[in-house]
């Protein structure tokens, strides 16, 4: 709110004041010499108030105004805002380091889930794998998903993902995951990933390297 100051007085010239004083004194009859000092006395004593009241009011001023000025505006002040909640840890197998199955890896293009691994006499071992898009290369519309990332490392090595022939009669498993499928930013696809490898061996681990920079790898069993 601005401070309201009373307006400025006009004041006589001190100067001009002690001059007419002098001029004053020195003319005249003696007759009216002590009328004149009498005068003389109060002119001065007016003219000293005029320059005390005058040496007074401009610092009372400018200290006001120094005053108004040194007041910060409310909006000047930055408001302190949270930073962002730190991002909670991945959870490891504590054995071996890798991911924990079910456990998704959050990647630079799309998340990944590893829920289980099974065993097949017709089929050899199946993964059950999730891949959700969430972002897309630069200038891209869709993503490519497939079976190309996936191998499983066991005992005999490591086996890319591929279907084995099963026995006559004998269909392909239900719910396979896509061999070749796009994705739009949001879709999923998920389902059992095959790999032509010994049933009776113990997976060690899951790998996961797609052509994007993104890798991740569970513990198996």
């Amino acid at each position: 709110m601005p401070v309201q100051l009373p307006p400025l007085r006009s004041l006589p010239d001190p100067d001009r004041m002690l001059h007419e004083i002098l001029t004053a004194t020195a003319d005249g009859d003696p007759a009216a010499q002590p009328r004149r000092q009498t005068r003389v006395a109060r002119a001065v004593l007016i003219a000293a108030a005029a320059v005390a009241v005058t040496a007074v009011a401009v610092p009372v001023v400018q200290q006001r105004r120094d005053t108004i000025t040194a007041v910060p505006s409310p909006s000047a002040v930055a408001p302190t805002l949270p930073g962002p909640p730190a991002a909670s840890p991945t959870p490891r197998h504590p054995t071996t380091g890798h991911l924990a199955l079910g456990t998704t890896a959050t990647l630079d293009q799309v998340n990944v889930t590893v829920s289980e691994v099974s065993h097949s006499p017709s089929f050899g071992i199946l993964i059950k794998a999730e891949v959700c898009v969430r972002a897309l290369p630069h200038a891209a519309s869709a993503t490519r998903v497939s079976w190309e990332p996936w191998t499983i490392l066991d005992s005999q090595g490591t086996t890319t993902a591929s279907l084995r022939q099963g026995p006559p009669g004998i269909d392909e498993p239900r719910n396979l995951f896509p061999r070749e499928q796009l994705l739009h930013v949001g879709q999923c696809t998920s389902g059992w990933i095959p790999f032509d490898a010994d049933e009776h061996g113990s997976v060690a681990a899951v790998l996961y390297s797609d052509g994007l920079g993104g890798t991740a790898a569970w513990a198996g069993e």
